[in-house]
């Protein structure tokens, strides 16, 4: 039978004498194809292959001692148990002890437990990734692996946020108008301005209890400027008015009323009362005068007509400054006229009415 290793060739001849060098060159042959084998000796546990020129037999680097097969030099572009060796520069480096499991997942596992591994069916995320990478997270999922978060609720962005309860403790800038629907509320302690404004335009409906640190019930000076004209419906003054200009009096009804104190002797709310009414002018003074008028006593009247009319007492009271005079009515038939002159005495005459 022919094969690589040794062809027998026509000698010996079955039932024919031989010779010697016939036999010599049979076992010759046989022994080069002992040749083409592979030694025994310092080739224990190693793989054989044929030599790359299919003539003969060879070990390989690769040796199996019955539980571990190990390569002993470096692969270079091969392909090993369906694995395929690509050439390449790169380095894949196992350090003494390390494990590389390749399964249905990718995992590198240490023996000091530390170990990296890859699901079925995921994505490996690169730091140059953005977070879309990743599965949706919530902002309480968020929050928890954040270590130094204040607040809670959900992540806040620019545009129409809702916030509840927010501290600020620095300067807030705030660009552009808002709108607040609830009460704002300043606990700075007094001596600096809660608010700062730059603008003077008047703000509608601004409703305050103090105008620079007073009420009306007890307002501060205007001050030395003309004010604006103002509509009062109860003007009072504790001092002493100083009016510069004509007083104009209205009132829907065609009477006014100046009031001017309370005249001695008769309580409160008896004033000394100016009326004007239809072109003339009453003076007299007012009795239990309230803010809504009352009973007034005419002493002197100026009709339309320029006439002077006086109420004349019938029992005139004692004059007491010098150089004054008044009338007393005695009856309906004479009329006197007591006179206090410069000396301190009073002197009288008495006219008799037709």
């Amino acid at each position: 039978m022919s094969n690589d290793y040794y062809t027998h060739g026509s000698f010996p001849t079955a039932g024919s004498p031989g010779s010697s060098a016939s036999m010599r060159s049979e076992l010759d042959s046989i022994t080069g194809g002992f040749d083409k084998l592979v030694t025994l000796t310092a080739n224990a546990n190693k793989l054989i292959k044929v030599n790359s020129g299919a003539t003969a037999q060879t070990t390989s680097t690769i040796t199996d001692d019955g539980s571990t097969v190990a390569i002993n030099n470096p692969l270079t572009a091969t392909t090993f148990n369906g694995l395929t060796i690509s050439s390449s520069t790169g380095t894949l480096t196992v350090a003494n002890s390390k494990t590389v499991t390749f399964s249905n997942t990718l995992t590198f596992t240490g023996t000091d437990s530390s170990s990296v591994a890859f699901g079925a069916g995921g994505t490996v995320a690169y730091t140059s990734n953005k977070l879309s990478a990743f599965a949706s997270t919530t902002s309480a999922e968020l929050a928890s692996v954040i270590s130094d978060e204040t607040g809670s609720g959900s992540l806040v962005f620019a545009a129409s946020p809702t916030l509840s309860s927010v501290t600020v403790n620095t300067q807030l800038t705030i660009a552009g108008a808002q709108s607040i629907t609830g009460q704002i509320t300043s606990t700075l302690a007094t001596g600096t301005a809660p608010f700062v404004i730059a603008s003077t335009t008047k703000v509608s409906n601004l409703n305050v209890d103090l105008l620079d640190g007073a009420d009306w019930a007890a307002p501060l000076a205007i001050g030395s400027t003309t004010p604006a004209a103002g509509a009062f419906t109860t003007l009072t003054t504790t001092g002493l008015a100083s009016i510069t200009n004509q007083i104009n009096l209205t009132a829907s009804a065609g009477i006014q009323y100046f009031l001017a104190g309370n005249q001695d002797g008769l309580g409160t709310n008896n004033p000394t009362v100016l009326r004007f009414a239809n072109g003339g002018l009453n003076i007299g003074h007012g009795d239990s005068w309230s803010g809504t008028g009352g009973t007034i006593t005419d002493y002197v009247t100026i009709d339309s007509s320029g006439n002077f009319i006086s109420t004349v007492n019938t029992s005139a009271a004692s004059l007491t400054a010098n150089k004054t005079f008044v009338f007393e009515l005695t009856s309906d038939t004479e009329l006197k006229i007591k006179v206090r002159g410069s000396d301190g005495v009073t002197r009288s005459v008495s006219l008799t009415l037709a």
